[in-house]
């Protein structure tokens, strides 16, 4: 492993630092949003205006864990199965549908390897 780092062409190395740097944002953006959560449940009053808040705020969980996800699979191809790999919609749309119904159901069509 660390041999096939140090003989990587300088570009796959580039990409792969930053491709860590933006999963790393993103965990940072998870945790700020679920900070959002708690502060959302103790500041507003109405039932109504947390329940928005909460799903806005879920959306945008689920939505960044669909990014790591694919981030992810653009690092490694073999990570999923059952990806559509037709074109970059296809495999945005399959990682926010694992997202979602991961973080909905725990059962999923696509899995990782």
């Amino acid at each position: 492993m660390l041999a096939d780092i140090y003989f990587a062409d300088k570009l796959e190395i580039a990409v792969l630092v930053i491709s860590i740097f933006m999963i790393l944002r993103q965990c940072w953006f998870i945790v700020q949003h679920c900070l959002e959560l708690l502060r959302i449940n103790k500041s507003i009053h109405s039932i109504k205006d947390k329940a928005v808040s909460f799903v806005y705020e879920i959306f945008h969980i689920i939505q960044t864990f669909a990014l790591i996800y694919t981030l992810i699979f653009v690092i490694d191809h073999n990570a999923f199965k059952n990806v559509v790999t037709d074109s970059a919609f296809s495999i945005a749309f399959d990682m926010t549908y694992f997202s979602a119904m991961t973080f909905l159901t725990g059962n999923n069509v696509i899995e990782p390897k």
